[in-house]
């Protein structure tokens, strides 16, 4: 007999007894049963080919690799559930926002027989826009506008009776907002109008006359905290996410707010008084 026959068959018969082994057989058999449908669940028992004992097992092989790899890519739905709806729906490019804070106020210094009363008024509008920045929004700044603004303060001791007017104030009202924070599912805005010093006519004792902020706040110019001495409302100023992802939002907030204090001065008591009534409305506007 040839060589190169001989010693063929005992190659062929050991590759044949390789193919036939109870191992291989299970596992090949098992491998062909191997669901293709991703959701599918897969056989008891069955593990992936991680060597190739023969080429026949080639195909159950890279059958089951798909498979595995297209399982592993298919989304969690477990975890989409947890995803915001403005995630699988049509996102606006840009937010317009507008904020609207209407304020009236008054206060009083007093100091033995002097008193400095004084009142207000005034109309802020800041206008922007937000766009989604991945789990975030950005905030841009177009204009803030004083639109209305009247004050008055009347000068009272045993020499002199006197009023000023918002032309003789140092100062106005000024809107100053900070940024948007998310809470859960919520979006919180943060803003604070910046204000001045008060009396107008009175060089030894002046005070800071606290005007309307947000509860998310926390640049308070004076050493107390603004949100402690609301008397009615809130000035919690939020909006639910999801909302702006449907239509056009337009939202009313308002409250009330007083302060006082009393210290003694070189020789006669001070007292000094401060509150205001505010309401706030906020317009989103998505545009797509």
């Amino acid at each position: 007999m040839d060589k190169k026959k001989f010693t063929f068959i005992p190659a062929f018969l050991f590759i044949c007894s390789f193919l036939l082994h109870p191992s291989v057989l299970d596992q090949k058999i098992q491998s062909s049963y191997l669901p293709l449908t991703p959701k599918a669940p897969r056989i008891p028992g069955s593990q992936p080919l991680r060597n190739i004992p023969a080429p026949s097992s080639i195909l159950p092989s890279l059958l089951l690799m798909m498979n595995k790899n297209f399982e592993t890519n298919q989304p969690d739905v477990a975890a989409l559930s947890k995803i915001p709806k403005r995630v699988t729906r049509l996102s606006p490019s840009y937010w317009e926002i507008k904020i609207r804070i209407s304020s009236s106020g008054d206060y009083r210094m007093k100091e033995g027989e002097k008193s400095n009363e004084g009142r207000y008024s005034f109309v802020l509008l800041w206008t922007g826009c937000m766009e989604q920045d991945q789990d975030d929004y950005l905030i841009y700044h177009e204009n803030s506008e004083l639109v209305e603004w009247e004050a008055r303060e009347k000068v009272k001791s045993s020499e002199i009776s006197r009023e000023l007017s918002e032309k003789d104030f140092s100062g106005k009202p000024r809107i100053d907002f900070h940024y948007i924070i998310r809470k859960n599912e919520d979006l919180h805005f943060d803003f604070l109008v910046e204000s001045f010093y008060v009396p107008q006519e009175n060089p030894k004792h002046r005070f800071y006359l606290n005007l309307p902020a947000s509860k998310e706040n926390i640049k308070f110019p004076t050493k107390f905290d603004y949100n402690v001495y609301l008397t009615k409302g809130s000035n919690s100023i939020y909006i639910e996410e999801k909302d702006i992802y449907s239509d056009s939002l337009k939202k009313d907030y308002s409250w009330n707010w007083k302060h006082q204090k009393y210290f003694m001065g070189n020789e006669t008591p001070i007292s000094f008084s401060n509150s205001h009534k505010v309401k706030v409305t906020l317009t989103i506007i998505p545009h797509y």
